[in-house]
């Protein structure tokens, strides 16, 4: 997942593929990974759902937004929604699937979100990201709040993301976005993928959705709508 803030619009990218364990079976199908509720978009990697936990990442964060005065004030509001769920989220993995649960116990987030909206004409992410510590306790939420800012350009990048980070590394990185930014999204994520099928991995896969926020309004850029309807 890769997110671009400048000052007049944030710019939203992601895989389309959904992993599953189901019996220690390993699956894979497409997926949508952005999402709206009223004029903020949000995105999350990591564990989306579990049913029979009654948890589910996109409707607590869109319950989050309805609750939310200010584009800040969601951290509050989703927090505690999400930490309320988190022991037993954790507790499940490592009985079920033990190869993700491990992955957790080096830093790898269970769950992280990221909302993007305006505010008074300026573009904001707020991410929050949940982890656990290498005993398995889960650790206080880390929050990242990005304001649009003249002249320059953040990211913020989730999930597998050692070839995004190689991309972003450059004090250029951000020259070169703003020349292409479908097309540097694009190769952001097609980069990752590339990774992803070379290690055999289903969790990272076609179709890439690049999705375009500014004041006016989101929406997919033309021929990137991917897995979102």
């Amino acid at each position: 997942m890769a997110i671009v803030v400048t000052d007049t619009a944030v710019m939203i990218a992601a895989d389309g593929v959904l992993s599953k364990t189901t019996y220690g079976i390993r699956s894979s199908e497409k997926y949508c990974k952005i999402r709206k509720e009223g004029a903020t978009f949000y995105t999350a990697v990591g564990t989306y759902g579990i049913p029979d936990l009654h948890f589910d990442v996109w409707t607590l964060a869109s319950d989050a937004i309805q609750r939310s005065k200010t584009a800040v004030g969601i951290y509050d509001a989703v927090e505690p929604a999400i930490l309320a769920k988190l022991p037993d989220v954790v507790q499940r993995s490592k009985i079920i699937d033990r190869a993700n649960y491990d992955r957790w116990l080096t830093g790898i987030p269970v769950i992280a979100i990221s909302f993007a909206s305006f505010d008074r004409d300026v573009p904001i992410v707020a991410t929050v990201t949940f982890t656990i510590d290498s005993t398995g306790e889960v650790l206080p939420p880390t929050r990242n709040t990005q304001h649009g800012t003249p002249g320059t350009a953040q990211n913020a990048l989730l999930g597998y993301n050692d070839k995004m980070r190689l991309a972003t590394a450059s004090p250029t990185w951000g020259v070169q976005f703003l020349k292409d930014p479908t097309g540097f999204l694009q190769d952001m994520i097609q980069a990752e993928i590339d990774v992803a099928n070379q290690e055999k991995r289903y969790d990272v896969g076609t179709p890439i959705s690049i999705l375009k926020l500014t004041k006016a309004g989101g929406a997919f850029e033309p021929g990137h709508e991917g897995a979102c309807p």
